[in-house]
């Protein structure tokens, strides 16, 4: 029983890797867009108005990414701690 506890916690450990690093590059992806709809602000033109709008909706998308990240992340560890205590 033992080995098949540390097993499941080396499988959430690299889990919580691998979220880590998509929870990276969305902050990349996100720093990126950010930076876009900025300059975008910035013109004042109406010929721009559809490229603000796909920015703005590509950076609540990115945001809904991150978040369910987040969460799952949360939600490994807070399983890792019943596995610690089980």
């Amino acid at each position: 029983m033992l080995w098949q506890i540390a097993a499941l916690r080396r499988a959430h450990e690299r889990a919580i890797a691998g979220l880590a690093a998509s929870r990276a590059q969305l902050d990349n992806a996100l720093e990126e867009a950010r930076s876009l709809q900025a300059q975008l602000a910035a013109v004042d033109s109406p010929d721009f108005a559809s490229q603000r709008l796909s920015v703005r909706l590509k950076l609540m998308q990115l945001e809904a990414e991150k978040a369910a990240v987040v969460g799952s992340i949360a939600e490994i560890e807070e399983n890792m701690l019943r596995l610690g205590s089980g």
